[in-house]
């Protein structure tokens, strides 16, 4: 009896606008670096399940709104010391990825932050 394997890629992009909060969602796909497709006015801005290793300089500026940022389950192993700059991030989740023993380099949204998640 031959044994039938199916492996299934979810790639689940979801933009949602509600008041003055516009949510993005990726999970479950290959991308391996943030997509240049999420809209500049994000606040809150979840990826999950990707192949994301690095988080380079300066990597969410673009996302000025950003108030609500959650990278749980991506590989990620680097990330630079100035990677949130220009953002506002309020709650940070970096539950579940492997950034090893200590912290980045937090102080570019030490104003703003009111939660790590870890």
């Amino acid at each position: 009896m031959a044994a039938l394997w199916c492996f299934i890629v979810v790639v689940c992009c979801v933009w949602t606008v509600s008041g003055e909060e516009v949510e993005y969602s990726l999970g479950g796909s290959e991308v391996t670096e943030i997509p240049t497709d999420i809209p500049l006015n994000v606040t809150h801005l979840y990826i999950h399940n990707t192949l994301i290793s690095e988080l380079g300089s300066r990597a969410f500026s673009r996302f000025q709104n950003l108030i609500y940022l959650d990278l749980q389950y991506n590989p990620v192993s680097v990330i630079a010391d100035d990677a949130f700059s220009g953002t506002l991030i309020e709650i940070l989740g970096l539950y579940a990825i492997n950034i090893g023993p200590s912290l980045p380099d937090l102080s570019s949204i030490a104003s703003t932050l009111k939660a790590l998640v870890l």
